[in-house]
């Protein structure tokens, strides 16, 4: 979990300054992520269906690739400048699917008597990888440039 939470938030920190970087104004950046919480809002119900016929562990794994086509959008964003608008649908089903699946799998698995001492290293180990991820991501930036944040965050 910190790993993955310190990957994602190395590249999910700088994807705004990415697309700033490549001259989109604020207001473009803006649209983007609104892009993905409106995608967020019209696919939940769909999405909740799906995970339920998927399961749990599938769910999470059909979750990836999307993650995988975001980050390769990203990385193509320059050259095809029309995934701008395609690149947050596939964030939002990479939520969707990942976050659904993560939840109920971990419902599943949850132990009741000891549910505050999980939930409470769950979310230190998830606070550790976001708080760390804007330094790591920073110096990796500064010597070798955005595509090896993707990639080393991939």
């Amino acid at each position: 979990m910190f790993l993955m939470n310190l990957a994602e938030s190395m590249i999910s920190i700088f994807v705004p300054i990415y697309l700033y970087y490549l001259h989109y104004s604020v207001t473009q950046i803006l649209f983007f992520f609104f892009l993905s919480s409106l995608g967020s809002v019209v696919l939940a119900l769909p999405a909740a269906k799906m995970v339920a016929k998927l399961g749990a562990k599938h769910s999470i794994l059909f979750s990836t690739p999307f993650l995988i086509i975001y980050y390769l959008g990203l990385y193509l964003l320059e050259a095809t400048p029309w995934l701008f608008y395609l690149l947050p649908l596939f964030l939002t089903l990479r939520c969707l699917f990942y976050n659904f699946g993560f939840d109920l799998n971990f419902v599943d698995h949850l132990d009741r008597r000891r549910v505050g001492k999980l939930l409470s290293s769950l979310a230190t180990f998830s606070i550790f990888g976001a708080i760390l991820s804007p330094l790591v991501a920073g110096l990796i930036i500064a010597f070798s440039g955005f595509v090896a944040v993707f990639l080393i965050g991939s």
